[in-house]
């Protein structure tokens, strides 16, 4: 609400282009927060020749705008806004290496794996000159790299790597921290998808504790820790009344802090449909599946019919992951 409050004022202020390109960027990462991605992109896009030619700054709103192209899956899109975001930036700078982390892992979804790990790489060795090997930023950066060294098939690397980010945020951050909640979760999923539940159940209960604890109880990264440890409770050891239990708590969660006509709001809800249904509630499992796909008809003829022909693509991409 303050970023949204900025924005307004300085709307009506034409001198002061750059401090409203500086506020639009701010509520772009709340609209990220929130998992409005079609919003996110909205505002960066406009908060972008707003910008200007002040390199540091056009190279973080060019790097938040390939974040967001990253997530809603325009590979292409975010490798060439990201690769501009470098540009304006000295190799030695740190939104140098944050953009070289978001390119690093667009050229990993295209398959030019060679191009990731050496750009990754470069990033992580330039945070760590920049912060210095115990700081919460190279920290995060090699959460990143594990990321991808776990999808490019490197499992055990990608596991020692997130260890090491787990160990290094919780030093510098606390154990109860939305960064090691993330990073946690990450972990057990890499364990999960090794068959390693033994390993993994305490990290997801961990990470969803971590998260309580650091965002309150009814914070949107709540319900996707929540989510996950539900998925693992339904697939991993098939208890459908923990499962069930947790996606309630996930839909409780989005439908207050998000809005029960949002897209994640519908995902939850589908997710709870399905742990509904395994655990033998028919009845309950079809209400919820008939409000989610209310949801979904909703969004799609607003997203598939806006923007350009690319935009148009990047927003059938929301279509197909609500």
């Amino acid at each position: 609400e303050p970023a949204a409050v900025a924005v307004s004022i300085l709307r009506s202020c034409p001198a002061h282009r750059v401090g409203l390109a500086r506020a639009l960027s701010v509520a772009s990462d709340v609209s990220v927060h929130r998992e409005d991605l079609a919003v996110a992109l909205a505002v960066l896009h406009e908060a972008l020749p707003l910008a200007g030619d002040v390199g540091e700054f056009e190279a973080q709103v060019r790097r938040r705008l390939g974040e967001v192209e990253l997530r809603l899956g325009d590979f292409e899109a975010a490798e060439h806004t990201c690769l501009k975001a470098g540009s304006k930036v000295d190799q030695s700078h740190v939104e140098f290496a944050r953009a070289w982390l978001c390119l690093g892992e667009a050229y990993a979804w295209r398959n030019l794996h060679r191009n990731a790990a050496k750009v990754m790489q470069k990033a992580a060795v330039a945070l760590r000159q920049h912060f210095g090997e115990e700081h919460p930023e190279t920290a995060r950066g090699l959460v990143r790299l594990a990321s991808y060294y776990g999808r490019s098939g490197s499992g055990r690397k990608a596991e020692r790597m997130y260890e090491r980010a787990i160990e290094l945020l919780e030093k510098s951050l606390g154990p109860q921290s939305r960064f090691v909640a993330e990073a946690t979760a990450k972990l057990a999923d890499r364990l999960h998808a090794s068959q390693q539940d033994d390993r993994a159940a305490p990290l997801y209960v961990k990470a969803l504790q971590a998260a309580r604890q650091s965002l309150g109880k009814d914070d949107p990264d709540v319900a996707t820790r929540a989510l996950e440890l539900s998925h693992f409770e339904w697939c991993a050891r098939g208890d459908t009344t923990a499962a069930e239990r947790l996606a309630a708590e996930a839909v409780a969660i989005r439908t207050a802090a998000l809005g029960k006509r949002h897209p994640a709001t519908g995902r939850a809800l589908a997710a709870w449909a399905e742990r509904l249904q395994a655990a033998g509630d028919s009845a309950k499992a079809l209400e919820a599946l008939d409000r989610a796909n209310d949801i979904i008809d909703e969004q799609v003829p607003e997203l598939v019919g806006r923007g350009s022909d690319r935009q148009k693509r990047v927003n059938m991409s929301l279509v197909q992951g609500l």
